[in-house]
């Protein structure tokens, strides 16, 4: 596996971590433990989060298909 692919890897993963560690607030919104107001900011912290994961993914794959062309 190239390098670059590996950090983009790790990346993704401190990222998932960040998600994994703020789901209970998801649930407690979901639930209506928490108001739109309340979950505002981790919303939008977690859409950004997803967001780059998608993002990163896309260029994993970029070089991959590179790599075998």
């Amino acid at each position: 596996m190239n390098e670059k692919i590996s950090n983009l890897i790790k990346q993704i993963g401190r990222l998932r971590y960040n998600l994994a560690k703020t789901d209970y607030q998801a649930i407690k919104f979901a639930e209506g433990e928490l108001t739109a107001e309340e979950y505002a900011e981790m919303r939008e912290k977690r859409r950004a989060w997803r967001a780059e994961i998608n993002a990163l993914q896309a260029e994993i794959a970029e070089i991959r298909k590179e790599d075998k062309g």
